[in-house]
């Protein structure tokens, strides 16, 4: 018998750009010994399993498309014969926009230094940066 709760968060907040690892982790309360399954769905998409039902708590997406998401999770406890005890679902966007940094010289500089940083953007159309 389930009574407690489930909670799903993600290490990152959302946005993320395409290929950004993305680890998410459940925490449940009640039940007994919690086995975990975590799936996706994209926008207008079918669920897919993710990571099939175990004692981990936590799933690790490497998100190969952007699209708006959602990452949910499915609970039961130990021996439950039901597919779910309980579940939680977050929404996740990802973007097809990536900026890489760099700078000009190595760190560490004395201070005083002028430095150079260049961000090259990578999709997107016309990106605006702020530094």
């Amino acid at each position: 018998m389930w009574s407690g709760t489930l909670i799903l968060t993600p290490n990152l907040p959302s946005p993320k750009p395409v290929t950004t690892p993305i680890l998410w982790t459940a925490v449940a309360t009640g039940g007994t010994a919690p086995e975990f399954c975590f799936w996706v769905q994209p926008a207008r998409g079918p669920f897919s399993l993710a990571q099939d039902c175990s004692s981990s708590n936590t799933f690790a997406w490497v998100p190969t498309a952007a699209g708006d998401y959602s990452v949910c999770v499915w609970a039961r406890s130990s021996g439950s014969s039901k597919d779910l005890d309980a579940d939680a679902c977050q929404r996740f966007q990802v973007s097809s926009i990536s900026v890489t940094l760099s700078s000009n010289l190595p760190s560490p500089q004395p201070a005083g230094t002028p430095i150079l940083w260049t961000a090259t953007p990578a999709g997107g159309t016309a990106p605006q940066f702020q530094f």
